[in-house]
């Protein structure tokens, strides 16, 4: 799954694709964080929680909620997979407070 940040739009994409988180960015990384907040899928802290460059955490109940609303097919066990992402996110310990997940932003510009 990737959350693509430009000037004017945050798409959820590839949202069957469970086995990756990643925000790809057409802007600097500031501008998408603000993006990101204005889009509910980032607290406006996810700036002040950045664990090194090009980092930032989602708000995992928001972008679950955009995913299933993207266009496109849902396998019928994508619930199953999404927990299965989460929980691996949390082994890992790329999860805060059990409500963000954290995600690369791999700039585009």
């Amino acid at each position: 799954m990737r959350v693509v940040v430009d000037p004017s739009t945050v798409v959820v994409d590839e949202v069957d694709d469970l086995n990756r988180l990643a925000v790809l960015s057409h802007i600097d990384i500031e501008q998408s964080i603000a993006r990101l907040v204005d889009a509910g899928l980032a607290a406006p802290s996810a700036g002040e929680q950045m664990d090194g460059p090009n980092v930032v955490w989602l708000d995992a109940a928001a972008l679950r909620d955009r995913a299933r609303r993207a266009p496109g097919t849902r396998a019928a066990s994508w619930d199953n997979q999404w927990d299965g992402m989460i929980a691996f996110a949390d082994q890992h310990g790329w999860m805060r407070e059990g409500t963000h997940v954290r995600a690369h932003v791999d700039d585009d510009r």
